[in-house]
């Protein structure tokens, strides 16, 4: 009983895939290591008062390379793992097709660096991207 969405208006997915690429990271991290980025999380939960909080609990930076073991340590990296691969190998797909038209190609590309951070699990999908890049 899956229902099947098909986008055919071209604008309609231009929008889509814009807003996808500039905001798909945030959701990844968010339901990585749940809560707010490092940077935006320093005002609104002080949680100075619990003292055994270990460096390696805090969520990551997201501007910073991750660990494949860190992303294993979140409990919904499983669920979550073919997503951001799907997400990876769809973008990368677009890269290959902006490849005539410079603009896509150069927002695909500002766009991806916002997600380096999570290639170092993905070392397949690396190679050819770096090859269209």
């Amino acid at each position: 009983n899956r229902k099947k969405f098909q986008i055919t208006s071209p604008v309609v997915f231009d929008r889509l895939m814009a807003v996808a690429l500039a905001n798909c990271h945030k959701e990844f991290h968010h339901h990585l290591f749940g809560g707010a980025s490092k940077d935006a999380d320093s005002s609104d939960d002080d949680d100075e008062g619990e003292g055994d909080k270990s460096v390696s609990d805090e969520a990551p930076d997201e501007n910073k390379p991750l660990h494949p073991k860190t992303l294993e340590k979140s409990p919904h990296f499983a669920a979550l793992r073919p997503l951001i691969e799907s997400f990876l190998k769809s973008t990368l797909h677009l890269l290959d097709e902006a490849g005539k038209e410079a603009k896509l190609l150069q927002f695909t590309l500002q766009a991806l660096a916002k997600y380096v951070p999570y290639l170092t699990v993905y070392p397949r999908i690396v190679k050819p991207l770096l090859k269209t890049s």
